[in-house]
């Protein structure tokens, strides 16, 4: 099959969704299809265009000028780069969703949408987000030949709206990561800086940690909202600037490097369609401490592969932390070990499988 994978954003841009669409392009190819990616032609908050065409280990990439209206990117000439396609995969709702299943009877393609937590990762603008899912999405979902839930929890939410829903949870390709010689009381937090992350949260809860405490807490990931700055500034004012380092648009490889050496892994995230991330680290060997939202709540059976805290309240946050870090050595290495055995249920293979099922149906 001649498949086309759509997505506001795609390497050399990282995050999440991002390295889904990578993992599914290289699994489709692996198989005998074509796989080309079609995106925008910058990176979010970037100031300068990506060139129009790009090989990303062997997946075709296209990228599209767009008009960007900030939470809407408008760009038509998508319906170009599907005119040889069997199948058109959509990651994400927004304008590429809206426009290629309103559209749908003009270029006849099969569409299938990936829901990627949807439109509700922060409660900002929380009305016409309501309005937004509730009518349009009303509207334009059931012309979907799948809408793809890629956790239970989005599943939840879709199902009010739509009723063609298959889930098949995101996945992580395992044979990448790796646990290294961890670095003691090393913390690590990988993720867009962006408000729904809450990384203020994050260093909030730190601050609550004893002064004296030796620990090392790396925040990695791409500023999409412009935030590096507010967190540089909100980690001076806690006093604990010297204990927190910044790795800004780290590489897959400069990433697998964190998480092997990472004895934790710390989120204080408000939302998560599904945690990428977090099953990342548990496949390289961390003790993972995040908050209790409800897509880590479908990974991480709280005290048994991880622990599930509540970041809102940082002094309770803190506790939870010293509480794992004072652990004995057996109970942390059950942790690591229990992480390690349940993120290998999120392998691809039988995720492709699933999608392959799909694309043929």
């Amino acid at each position: 099959m001649k498949i086309v994978q759509v997505a506001n954003h795609f390497l050399p841009c990282m995050g999440g969704v991002e390295r889904v669409v990578q993992d599914i392009s290289a699994g489709l190819e692996s198989r005998g299809h074509k796989v080309n990616v079609v995106c925008l032609n910058r990176c979010a908050y970037s100031k300068g265009p990506l060139a129009s065409a790009w090989d990303a280990e062997g997946i075709a990439v296209e990228r599209i000028p767009f008009l960007d209206l900030h939470y809407y990117k408008i760009a038509p000439s998508v319906l170009l780069k599907i005119r040889n396609a069997d199948i058109v995969h959509v990651h994400g709702i927004g304008f590429f969703s809206d426009f290629l299943l309103l559209t749908k009877p003009l270029h006849r393609r099969k569409v299938f949408i990936s829901t990627h937590g949807g439109i509700f990762h922060t409660k900002d603008m929380g009305l016409l987000k309501w309005l937004y899912f509730n009518t349009v999405q009303r509207i334009l979902l059931p012309f979907a030949d799948r809408v793809i839930a890629v956790s239970r929890n989005d599943a939840k939410i879709f199902s009010k709206v739509c009723s063609r829903l298959e889930i098949v949870e995101n996945g992580i390709d395992i044979s990448r990561f790796y646990a290294g010689k961890k670095q003691r009381d090393t913390f690590l937090f990988v993720g867009r800086f962006a408000q729904n992350k809450r990384v203020e949260k994050l260093l909030a809860a730190f601050a609550m940690l004893k002064k004296d405490a030796e620990y090392r807490l790396i925040i990695a990931g791409t500023d999409w909202q412009g935030l590096l700055e507010g967190y540089r500034e909100k980690a001076g004012k806690l006093g604990i600037a010297g204990h927190v380092d910044f790795a800004l648009n780290p590489s897959a490889d400069e990433l697998r490097g964190l998480y092997s050496v990472s004895e934790f892994f710390v989120s204080a995230s408000q939302y998560e369609g599904f945690g990428i991330s977090l099953v990342e680290a548990m496949a390289s060997g961390c003790i993972c401490i995040v908050q209790e939202n409800e897509g880590f709540a479908q990974i991480i059976s709280d005290g048994k592969d991880g622990i599930l805290a509540d970041f809102g309240n940082p002094e309770n946050a803190a506790t939870a932390i010293m509480q794992v870090v004072g652990a004995g050595r057996i109970r942390k290495a059950e942790l690591a070990k229990n992480a390690a055995i349940r993120s290998k249920e999120f392998s691809w293979n039988a995720r492709i499988d699933a999608l392959e099922k799909l694309y043929g149906g």
